[in-house]
């Protein structure tokens, strides 16, 4: 078991996307998404940074957006077919669930690079789906526990001393134990993440 720890600079409901009883992380982070060290079964945990937009914190006084439990790892191209509810659509209003989904490349053979971008309007840069694209992969997380930003929850110095040397980039940690007694607080606040997700 491995905790995959990275910064987040913005927290919009995209990447990751909490939505729909699970959490997806289809775009963004594109070496953690096809590195053959991220396996089913790994943790995922993206913490307040110095540089967010909205929301920042000092270094080493960084705080958990969310936890997440990978449970499948799939193509981008199977991600479109099985997960059509994750496609943005503002059919329904400006409902942030319809309009941040992050299923937005779609498979097309006929295209330089393979898909076609079905972006919302904060990540249309064509320099995006290149990105975007070479992390190949999906993380699905039907185990999570997301905070956000704003709520993002404070970690006790006793358990966060062995993950508070988080890179720029992204940092894979081990050791069974230490983790494990992450993610037992982290489940332990259960209930104030379902609070903020309603």
């Amino acid at each position: 078991m491995k905790l995959i720890c990275y910064k987040q600079t913005a927290d919009d409901g995209f990447a990751p996307n909490p939505y729909f009883d699970v959490l997806t992380l289809a775009t963004c982070k594109p070496v953690i998404r096809r590195s053959k060290n991220t396996k089913i079964g790994d943790w995922i945990a993206g913490w307040t940074s110095a540089s967010a937009r909205k929301y920042s914190t000092p270094i080493g006084k960084e705080k958990i957006i969310y936890l997440a439990k990978i449970t499948d790892i799939i193509p981008i191209s199977q991600y479109w077919t099985e997960y059509p509810q994750k496609r943005p659509t503002l059919s329904n209003g400006n409902n942030a669930v319809e309009a941040f989904g992050d299923n937005i490349y779609e498979p097309d053979a006929s295209t330089v690079d393979g898909y076609v971008s079905h972006a919302v309007k904060m990540h249309c840069k064509e320099s995006f789906l290149k990105k975007d694209t070479k992390g190949v992969n999906v993380l699905i997380c039907k185990e999570f526990y997301y905070f956000g930003a704003k709520k993002a929850l404070d970690i006790p110095a006793e358990i966060k001393c062995d993950f508070n040397e988080i890179p720029r980039g992204h940092k894979f940690f081990d050791g069974e134990k230490r983790i494990q007694k992450f993610i037992d607080f982290v489940r332990s606040n259960k209930r104030l993440a379902e609070k903020i997700n309603k």
